[in-house]
């Protein structure tokens, strides 16, 4: 659960650099097409990098989506899983109360006492 803690600023950061060169990326495509768009060599050849770097550029925002939603999920098992244990808690705090009720136990008691005081006991813990 730590771990999940560490990440989260860790993803907001990452998502925050991300968001803060999407405009960056989109400037450089826009104004490359209008200087590209002339046919020589050396256009070409930029054109192939700008691609390549577009490519990469689509890969981390496609992964920064996935590490998102990993995370999101990641939180709502972890937030589920601390419900389940706050009430299995609550549950065990329950029991301990209800049984040191029904103590001392006189176990000289005959068996018909001991066991109305069972079936008693099993009603009230349900």
């Amino acid at each position: 659960m730590l771990g999940l803690y560490v990440c989260i600023p860790l993803r907001q950061e990452f998502l925050m650099q991300i968001e803060s060169r999407k405009p960056v990326v989109l400037s450089v495509n826009l104004l490359s097409k209008e200087l590209l768009s002339q046919a020589t060599p050396d256009s070409r050849e930029l054109w192939d990098r700008l691609s390549a770097v577009n490519q990469q550029w689509d890969k981390v925002c496609a992964r920064a989506s996935v590490w998102q939603k990993e995370l999101q999920i990641a939180l709502v098992q972890c937030q589920d899983f601390s419900k389940t244990v706050a009430d299995l808690m609550l549950w065990i705090q329950t029991m301990e109360t209800e049984i040191q009720r029904q103590e001392p136990v006189d176990v000289t008691a005959p068996h018909d006492v001991l066991s109305k005081k069972y079936r008693k006991f099993r009603v009230s813990v349900g």
